[in-house]
């Protein structure tokens, strides 16, 4: 682990975005209803579930895979 000592000229000129795979995540998350909704995370968040839900039914590897990864140990 490192320290890294910035002023605040390099902080005001940085760029800060969030990581498309947290993103992907949190979106199963939602549509496997294994975590709270939040505004804005999705557009249209029933349809997209059914949807979701209806793809997920004939996968059991997908279901396992979602299970797997977004439930607690």
């Amino acid at each position: 682990m490192g320290i890294w000592l910035i002023n605040a000229d390099v902080l005001a000129r940085s760029r800060f975005r969030i990581s498309a795979l947290a993103e992907t995540v949190a979106t199963l998350g939602v549509l496997a209803q294994l975590r709270p909704y939040r505004p804005g995370q999705l557009a249209r968040p029933a349809q997209q579930r059914a949807a979701f839900q209806a793809r997920m039914a004939g996968d059991p590897v997908g279901r396992a895979f979602i299970k797997g990864a977004l439930l607690p140990t």
